[in-house]
């Protein structure tokens, strides 16, 4: 059976029955297949459904995510809430959801190592019960969370395992931020990697620090005040602290000294997340620092990115122009004095900024495997490129970008996951080349792509064989062509419209 697309290819089993394969045998050959066909093998035999539940590697790789589309009360998240039937996952994403109760929790949350809450309204009471109800619990994320109290609340459990929190555009109400991050700080108290993106006054970051100075290696915050800095106290504790990962303000008066100074407190750092308003203080840190992997850099101004090819083992590299004028260019692959070369680039995500440049840039970037567009516009040049490497590809509310798009999917021979937003261009010629030449494609991802048809429909079905999951959200296509995608070999489909088709807005 071919587990990638349910078609049945050849016999697996014998007469004699499963093959006498040591169960580690079956985790390694396990381990290549994707989620989805993990999912599938459980249905199998109880032999690997045992398997699959007894392997953490296996287990890491299959997550949940329960996403509320509709805006209805049934949706609500109380003690009338039925989880449905799922296999033990060790991940799960709570998407738009107000959550009241978790008494449903309690086998879910057995396995979990991560939870993530991204557009939702918890009580603090409730969040920390679903805290303590995962006790094998790594991570936990919260992304636009309206995080509420109806009164004084205690944290009597600590989660010694937990490592990692990330604190994402929190929205407080009956209670402070302070409270929240003493409490998190509390019941978590050997965290390694602790994320708060969002403003706070700096002497409760400086106690958050020294309260997990001894296991942190990983810190993004924001001081609430411009002209606040964290560096000194990190400085501090140069002899307990250990960290791989720092965000600091990089703006002028910030300069070479400093910089040296904060390497000789923490020299094993390898991912920064930087404030920037010019090349030539990110070219002193590439000559002291050359073995830096990951830059996330928030530009104040359109600056000069020569700099990039003083980083040759760059893997990661986030450039946001929120800080900068709407828009400011980019030139990464035009207007250089020598081009832009990124060898080791797998990852590469843009924000806010008009690129200029886009092929010349990954020409010269041949292993990059995933990228991400947001609100970004493109100044298309013709090219012969392949993207050789690129597997993900994630394009949100851009502009000007039909020409590149039809360029990167006819050449892109291993991309596996497309996800297009707020996408008015794309349109049934983008389709066509999307389903007729990336034969890979596993699943594919378009919210309010308003200029889509059933023929787009046709060429999915058409084409893509080796599709395993489809969303469509707001969209044009017809209830008949909606019911002949979900008949499709095994692709499993989302989808809504939630307002008529006419009435969805144009971009």
């Amino acid at each position: 059976m071919d587990l990638r697309s349910g078609r049945y290819t050849g016999h697996w089993m014998t007469n004699l029955g499963e093959p006498a394969f040591p169960t580690e045998l079956w985790e390694l050959i396990f381990g290549f297949l994707p989620g989805n066909a993990i999912c599938r093998l459980r249905l199998v035999c109880r032999r690997w459904r045992d398997i699959v539940g007894s392997c953490p590697a296996l287990l890491n790789r299959l997550r949940m995510t329960l996403e509320r589309i509709e805006e209805s009360e049934s949706f609500l998240m109380d003690e009338n809430f039925v989880v449905p039937p799922l296999p033990p996952v060790s991940q799960v994403l709570l998407d738009n959801w107000d959550i009241l109760s978790v008494d449903w929790w309690v086998e879910l949350g057995l396995k979990l190592r991560e939870i993530t809450l991204f557009r939702c309204t918890v009580f603090m009471e409730t969040l920390l019960e679903m805290v303590q109800r995962s006790p094998n619990l790594k991570s936990l994320r919260l992304r636009t969370v309206w995080l509420k109290a109806n009164g004084p609340f205690a944290a009597s459990f600590r989660q010694e395992g937990m490592r990692q929190l990330t604190m994402d555009s929190i929205h407080y109400d009956g209670l402070t931020d302070l409270t929240a991050i003493h409490t998190f700080v509390t019941i978590f108290p050997r965290l390694c990697d602790f994320r708060l993106r969002v403003p706070t006054c700096l002497m409760a970051l400086v106690w958050l620090i020294r309260r997990l100075q001894d296991t942190l290696e990983s810190l993004e915050a924001i001081p609430e005040r411009v002209e606040d800095s964290l560096l000194p106290e990190v400085g501090r504790l140069q002899d307990v602290l250990r960290l791989k990962r720092l965000s600091f303000d990089a703006r002028d008066p910030f300069g070479k000294e400093d910089w040296e100074g904060l390497y000789r407190a923490q020299p094993l750092l390898e991912e920064l997340v930087i404030d920037v308003d010019r090349s030539s203080i990110m070219s002193d840190i590439a000559r002291t620092t050359p073995t830096i992997k990951a830059l996330s850099l928030y530009l104040v101004g359109s600056i000069s990115m020569s700099f990039l090819s003083e980083f040759p083992k760059l893997r990661y590299l986030e450039i946001n122009g929120y800080t900068s004028d709407r828009y400011d260019p980019l030139p990464l692959g035009e207007q250089q004095t020598e081009p832009i070369r990124c060898p080791a680039l797998r990852t590469f995500r843009l924000f806010q900024m008009t690129l200029v440049g886009f092929f010349n840039f990954f020409a010269l970037c041949p292993q990059v495997e995933s990228i991400l567009l947001d609100d970004v516009k493109l100044v298309h040049a013709p090219s012969t490129m392949t993207f050789a490497n690129l597997r993900h590809l994630d394009v949100s509310a851009c502009f000007s970008v039909k020409p590149t798009l039809l360029h990167i999917f006819a050449h892109s021979p291993l991309l596996e996951h497309v996800r297009l937003t707020h996408m008015a261009d794309i349109d049934d010629e983008v389709m066509r080349v999307l389903c007729q030449r990336a034969t890979r494609l596993r699943k594919l991802e378009l919210d309010q792509c308003v200029a889509l048809s059933d023929t787009s429909g046709e060429y999915i079905i058409e084409h893509c064989a080796a599709m395993e999951e489809l969303r469509l959200y707001l969209n044009r296509l017809s209830p008949a062509m909606m019911q002949r995608l979900q008949r499709t070999r095994n692709i499993r489909v989302w989808f809504s419209y939630n307002v008529p088709p006419l009435e969805i807005m144009e971009f």
